[in-house]
């Protein structure tokens, strides 16, 4: 063979090695690079997880509540163990079938809160990861609150509910993993009647449901569920924190509140609001329609009470501070010593007066109580 044709021959035969290297290597970064963000890669599974909403919601007896909501997320751990990036504040999603981060359940829609009290809505039903989740994220876009037949747009303390589930759930391609996101969510006008200023707030507790207690039309989305009923929803929510008003005195110079968590889980009170009776609009009031002629506290760690400037209710309202914390069964006393006044108006700012009634609330992050008391 001449040795032109064979440095042609050598030549083709690189020509191919070369193509052949570069072949594999393609090949090897696509099969490594990660899928999409909030999709699973060629090799994991997929399950659905379907959430429910409920809420045991406090406000005011003269309003409606609406909640419009964007995004729902679960949040996968790594390898089935737990993970510490609950509490993260970025939107974030899985990158491949076995990566741990939120994953996306794209859901939207509109909570009308008065109307889940023992009932629950289902906000998303979607195809996810199988793998371990340990908690859910709730986005909101907007608080629209009826009032005396007008919508105002409430102000929210955050527009992102983020709750730890408490056990883990486990999402498989065999059945549809449940969850319940319980919204404990407060409604607070501190404005007046005429000029409203409606502050949202809002916690929550987060569990597995046995899909057994569930029917499969209960899980599309939108799906309404009488719950009242639900031997399995009266056991949850028994295990949620629940403050009672054990004993309170007020007089022209002191206030003394005494609150016990009757539930399992560790209640924190944050405000109290004393409402001088006279005022109050409606019956068997929990939270007064205006905070106007109240009385407004924030509570501290030790369970002393500091009076709310008027000026400075709704950012007090917005972000109260951690408050002061009861585990299951205990009783923990709050305290303020000196003169009360009441709201902004002249005619309430006389105090005290000695055997008038009185609305003592406790607001917590977790729950609601609420007394009326004589005062000495």
């Amino acid at each position: 063979m001449h040795l032109a044709n064979r440095v042609a021959i050598g030549r083709v035969a690189l020509g191919i090695v070369i193509i052949l290297v570069i072949a594999v290597i393609a090949a090897a970064v696509v099969l490594s690079y990660p899928s999409s963000p909030g999709t699973t890669s060629a090799s994991g599974s997929n399950g659905k997880m379907a959430v429910m909403g409920t809420d045991p919601y406090s406000s005011g007896s003269n309003s409606q509540e609406y909640v419009d909501y964007y995004q729902i997320q679960a949040h996968r751990t790594q390898a089935g163990g737990q993970s510490s990036t609950t509490t993260a504040t970025t939107m974030s999603t899985t990158q491949s079938g076995s990566s741990a981060g939120w994953v996306k359940l794209n859901a939207s829609g509109t909570l009308h809160l008065n109307t889940l009290v023992n009932a629950s809505q289902t906000l998303a039903l979607a195809s996810i990861s199988a793998g371990t989740y340990d908690a859910i994220r709730l986005y909101i876009t907007s608080v629209t609150v009826t009032y005396n037949g007008q919508n105002y747009t409430a102000h929210m303390g955050s527009d992102m509910i983020t709750a730890s589930l408490t056990g883990n759930a486990q999402v498989t391609g065999s059945s549809t993993t449940v969850v319940l996101f319980d919204m404990r969510t407060v409604v607070i006008n501190t404005g007046s009647s005429s000029s409203p200023q409606f502050v949202f707030t809002s916690s929550a507790r987060v569990d597995v449901v046995a899909s057994s207690d569930v029917s499969s039309t209960s899980l599309q989305v939108g799906a309404r569920t009488d719950l009242s009923t639900s031997a399995w929803f009266q056991a949850f929510a028994h295990d949620n924190a629940h403050f009672e008003i054990t004993a309170a005195a007020i007089s022209s110079s002191s206030l003394s509140v005494t609150v016990k968590d009757s539930g399992a889980e560790t209640a924190n009170a944050t405000l109290v609001i004393v409402t001088p009776a006279s005022v109050l609009v409606g019956s068997q009031v929990v939270i007064p329609d205006s905070l106007q002629g109240s009385a407004v506290f924030v509570v501290g760690p030790s369970g002393s009470l500091t009076t709310v400037a008027s000026g400075s209710i709704l950012a007090q309202v917005m972000s109260p501070g951690s408050g002061l914390s009861v585990s299951s069964s205990s009783s923990a006393t709050m305290t303020f010593s000196g003169v009360i006044q009441f709201g902004t108006a002249v005619a309430l700012q006389t105090g005290v007066q000695a055997g008038q009634s009185y609305l003592i609330t406790v607001i917590g992050t977790n729950s609601v109580a609420s007394s009326t008391i004589t005062a000495s």
